[in-house]
């Protein structure tokens, strides 16, 4: 009986598999297709060589997939499942004394390996494709300066504290500042208590693990008492050098989408953020959503799973059309509760788990209420 059962799981493996690559292959030449469409008056205007361009495209391919494997996984349990279901075959396991919950166990470990695999992917080969693949459409496909994408104009962000940082250009590939204003103000927002002027600064070295040094050329500095009235003001002739909060060339370089961080990246993001008193709602919304959208592949694959099973009694294209009806709508729930999490309505959790939780206890009441289960 163990042998059986090691044969059944191997035999059901096989066809999950089988359909998920074919599914995701479809779906790789279908976004292939389209993006090329897209892209195409783009390509043929700036004479974008063919290598580029399908280097381009194959950066690009990676996010695109993950994102519709939730799709293809439910089909393939469906399609799975479903013969069996419909080729009395589930019921025969059954009536051979094996566990109706047992006869998802392939299932599950397939889906959950894939949804680990996935987070594995988003941690370490994604990132670094979409970054890519932004450098290649920013510098080839839409044909701008690559030194405009190193080089962020008219900066004005606030530090911590009441320190703000405003600058006619920042070159975060050389960590250089020009025609910069630093000033401190006191409690009241109209009052200063320090500013800083200089033609340049350079970011020289890490001085420890709250300050990095700045070496500013053509500055001059004013000191201001408590009413605001300047005390003192001190012009430096030569270069000199001064210590700013640390990590601030990361801070001031042109801002990269989560979807081209890791969760350890976007961690550090927000908390940058945070300490400068910025608003972090969009990026802690996509830090959860990052984190858990990968196990929506395992929860949509439990409902697929309760479709199949009802193959025997309804039409197994049946199946298909409620597997693909409940994803759509998980994906539109998935993006409304991530628009809302950014915008404050909807609490960041709330926003990036809310669909999961929904159709989690969804596919609990299916399994329940599938016939095979009971």
């Amino acid at each position: 009986m163990s042998l059986g059962l090691k044969i059944v799981d191997r035999y059901i493996c096989r066809e999950f598999f089988g359909t998920l690559a074919g599914v995701v292959s479809a779906c790789a030449v279908v976004l292939l297709i389209s993006r090329v469409f897209e892209e195409f008056d783009d390509i043929m205007k700036n004479h974008v060589p063919v290598f580029v361009a399908l280097r381009y495209f194959l950066l690009m391919l990676p996010y695109r997939l993950l994102e519709v494997v939730p799709l293809a996984t439910v089909l393939a349990v469906i399609f799975s499942v479903g013969t069996l279901a419909r080729n009395r075959e589930m019921l025969a396991m059954t009536a051979g004394g094996q566990s109706p919950y047992r006869a998802a166990a392939p299932i599950l470990a397939s889906t959950l390996s894939i949804t680990f695999l996935i987070i594995a992917l988003n941690e370490t080969f994604v990132p670094y494709c979409q970054a890519r693949a932004e450098y290649y459409q920013q510098v080839f496909i839409n044909g701008e300066s690559e030194l405009s994408l190193t080089r962020r104009r008219n900066v004005f962000e606030k530090g911590i504290g009441n320190t703000f940082f405003m600058a006619r250009e920042f070159n975060s590939g050389r960590q250089e500042l020009f025609d910069v204003l630093i000033f401190e103000q006191t409690d009241n927002p109209m009052v200063w208590r320090y500013s800083l002027k200089a033609q340049s600064a350079t970011r020289v070295r890490r001085l420890n693990a709250g300050q990095d040094l700045w070496r500013f050329e053509k500055a001059y500095e004013h000191f201001y008492d408590e009413s605001g009235r300047p005390t003192k003001m001190v012009i430096h002739e030569e270069p000199f050098e001064a210590p700013l909060e640390s990590g601030l060339d990361q801070y001031l370089s042109s801002r990269k989408d989560p979807d081209q961080m890791n969760l350890m990246e976007l961690s550090r993001y927000i908390r940058t953020l945070k300490i400068r008193g910025g608003d972090v709602a969009v990026y802690t919304t996509d830090w959860y959503l990052k984190l858990a959208f990968p196990f929506a592949t395992a929860i949509l694959a439990m409902i697929a799973f309760a479709l199949a099973l009802r193959a025997h009694m309804a039409s197994l294209p049946l199946a298909f059309g409620m597997g693909i009806l409940l994803t759509v709508i998980f994906y539109s729930l998935a993006a409304l509760g991530q628009t809302l999490g950014h915008i404050g309505i909807l609490r960041p959790l709330v926003g990036a788990l809310g669909p999961l939780a929904v159709y989690l206890a969804l596919g609990a009441y299916l399994v329940r209420r599938s016939g095979f289960a009971s």
